[in-house]
């Protein structure tokens, strides 16, 4: 760490290209798990360990990721908080919206209001309704934890990266006791995926080790839930602090056919993540009369197009919107606040 970054107490954070293939890596893993169940027609707990290690690594790079997104925001105290706020209701809701309307227009669709409401409103969770959308379970897991992450970041910014390690300890038997607490609160369940992204940003970036030891340090992480047997929420734990605590230490990826690889999977990933399973059900279920080849190339067809057409269409425009409302709804507090000072 540099002295300019600590003398503003302010963590430094690895380079893009590490962050990429972590997103790329996660959502490939949830697009290779369902393509091979699908078009198989079996499932294995490989299959659904890889799968989740897509699911799993994703928590741990988009915490760490926005904690570094408020650590730059020019703003302090609630218009930070709400700027963070609105800017994650733009970047979430208005595709996973699209995504549900369309399930729910399809034809022998038989979704009732109750279900249609909690998909809009990514509460499944928390009224135990089902998802009508592959992949949507985790989103509700993701805005309810987005929800302590400002808070974290107040209370964690200046204190050693330890006391991270620390909450992280904390979060486990929490968890562990969530069954007896409430069966709406899966949140606590993955907060210990989430907080080892917390874990990374307080120890900063060091990189000593170099970039193209990278991947294979993500996929030695990755052991101790994939290897593991069941369905037990402890090597999950395991493997995202290990995610968490080897984020700091490396140095960029600089292979740049791996690099522009990544980029433009992780720029995509959102859309891939919430469309690709609908291709896979398209091309080879509603297509299934059809001659092998045909099936395939619908679905690489569809599994291009769809998640671009998603971003272009409709997380850009929408991220760009949520700027926008953020900075006023930002600036309007703090022109309150300037106003009751003055």
């Amino acid at each position: 760490m540099n002295a300019a970054a600590k003398g503003t107490g302010q963590a430094m954070h690895p380079a893009g290209a590490n962050l990429d293939f972590v997103r790329a890596a996660a959502v490939l893993c949830v697009f290779c798990s369902h393509a091979v169940i699908i078009v198989t027609r079996q499932s294995s707990e490989l299959l659904h360990h890889v799968g989740q290690l897509g699911v799993i690594m994703f928590f741990v790079h988009t915490s760490y990721v926005l904690m570094g997104s408020l650590e730059r925001s020019r703003l302090w105290g609630w218009p930070r908080v709400a700027e963070f706020f609105v800017h994650r209701v733009f970047r979430i809701y208005p595709l996973a919206i699209v995504c549900v309307l369309v399930a729910a227009a399809l034809p022998g669709s038989a979704w009732t209001p109750r279900q249609l409401l909690a998909n809009l409103t990514l509460t499944q969770n928390l009224v135990f309704e089902e998802s009508m959308v592959g992949g949507l379970w985790t989103l509700p897991l993701e805005l309810q934890m987005y929800c302590a992450l400002p808070f974290l970041f107040m209370a964690f910014r200046r204190r050693p990266a330890w006391w991270m390690v620390g909450a992280w300890l904390l979060a486990l038997p929490i968890a562990h006791l969530r069954p007896e607490i409430s069966g709406r609160l899966l949140v606590l369940d993955y907060a210990p995926c989430f907080l080892p992204g917390l874990v990374a940003w307080r120890f900063g970036r060091h990189g000593v080790l170099p970039g193209w030891l990278w991947p294979p340090a993500v996929l030695l992480a990755a052991l101790p839930w994939v290897a593991s047997d069941g369905n037990q929420m402890g090597p999950r734990w395991i493997t995202c602090l290990l995610l968490g605590l080897a984020i700091p230490w490396f140095g960029e990826l600089s292979a740049r056919w791996l690099n522009r690889a990544s980029h433009i999977v992780a720029k995509y990933s959102y859309g891939i993540y919430l469309t690709h399973f609908a291709a896979l059900m398209v091309a080879f279920r509603s297509l299934d009369h059809l001659p092998l080849a045909v099936q395939a190339g619908a679905f690489v067809a569809m599994a291009l197009v769809f998640p671009y057409l998603a971003f272009h269409l409709v997380e850009q425009p929408m991220i760009a919107v949520g700027k926008r409302v953020g900075g006023r709804v930002a600036g309007a507090m703090m022109a309150r606040r300037h106003g009751a000072l003055a």
